[in-house]
């Protein structure tokens, strides 16, 4: 892997793997941690990836949640068992499951002008998960997908066809970059279901005021990728194939014991090869792997934090 401009800053990360997890409880749990690492890295100057998984949520943002029947849509998603909540960063609705990834990139601000280089941190979470992609003999393209969910200018996508979307949340010292990411099941489904929050949401609004989802435009890298190659995780053997000593990276990418599904196992193996190519920008800094988070806030600063945002958001 090459390291580029942006690249060299994975150098400075320290890593928080939650994916084994799949969070089940408050959907706004793993938001409200981010904004507690965000304030952390505005103080002490460390930057952070959070990687987490939800098994089950509906995220809006906020001008879906300005949608004249948000209520009526959500409360379908709700009597299906499936959360809503109304996320701090920017963006439209996004669909979390077992199957998505979510990857949060933590950075203290550097400079004055931080808020005016968004485009440069929205480059570093795209050249992050093309690298990671690019062993599997796979093109990565940014840019717009008309049809998608969540849609903006650093879809990421293969072939046409999207499977991540990145967002922003800023702080006065610190700012976050959030990416979701499509790994296993299907984009057809997770479509559909979107699109029946805005056929529910939308009422007599003007098509212009909210996404036209549309099937053939989401799919997951499980489609997207050939098994063989997907599956070969080639990033993480680069790693294998150096002299390093990699404790804490081979455990992550074995195949679970559990009776886990196809999805499952791929999303270890995209989780294992984004932190390869994390790991392989510290060695070609340092000859040392990134470091493990040492402490993450406890559960109940988490919680109280996840109740001031879904105030400070006026959540259904």
């Amino acid at each position: 892997m090459k390291i580029t401009e942006h690249l060299h800053k994975l150098q400075q990360l320290q890593l928080l793997d939650r994916s084994m997890e799949c969070d089940s409880g408050d959907a706004l749990y793993p938001f409200a941690l981010d904004e507690l690492l965000c304030r952390r890295a505005g103080i002490d100057g460390v930057p952070i990836c959070h990687i987490w998984r939800h098994s089950g949520a509906l995220i809006l943002g906020t001008q879906d949640y300005r949608l004249p029947g948000a209520e009526e849509g959500t409360d379908w998603f709700e009597s299906l068992g499936i959360q809503t909540a109304v996320r701090h960063s920017g963006g439209a609705a996004v669909l979390l499951d077992a199957g998505v990834v979510n990857i949060s990139l933590i950075y203290p601000a550097a400079g004055n002008n931080h808020h005016t280089r968004y485009r440069d941190d929205f480059e570093l979470m795209y050249q992050l998960i093309a690298a990671a992609l690019q062993p599997a003999g796979v093109q990565v393209e940014k840019g717009i997908i008309n049809g998608s969910y969540c849609p903006g200018d650093y879809d990421l996508s293969i072939g046409g066809r999207k499977f991540c979307g990145v967002a922003q949340r800023r702080q006065v010292k610190a700012f976050i970059i959030q990416a979701f990411v499509i790994v296993g099941g299907l984009g057809d489904p997770r479509a559909r279901q979107v699109r029946q929050f805005y056929d529910l949401a939308a009422h007599s609004q003007p098509e212009s005021s909210y996404p036209q989802v549309r099937e053939g435009r989401m799919a997951s890298l499980a489609e997207l990728i050939p098994p063989a190659q997907f599956l070969g995780g080639t990033t993480f053997n680069r790693l294998e194939a150096s002299d390093q000593t990699l404790d804490g990276i081979a455990n992550a990418g074995q195949t679970s014991q559990t009776g886990e599904t196809d999805a499952t196992y791929s999303v270890q193996q995209f989780v294992r090869d984004i932190k390869a190519t994390i790991n392989l920008a510290h060695l070609n800094k340092s000859s040392r792997i990134a470091p493990q988070l040492a402490a993450m806030p406890d559960n109940d600063e988490i919680r109280q934090m996840a109740s001031q945002l879904r105030q400070r958001y006026n959540q259904i």
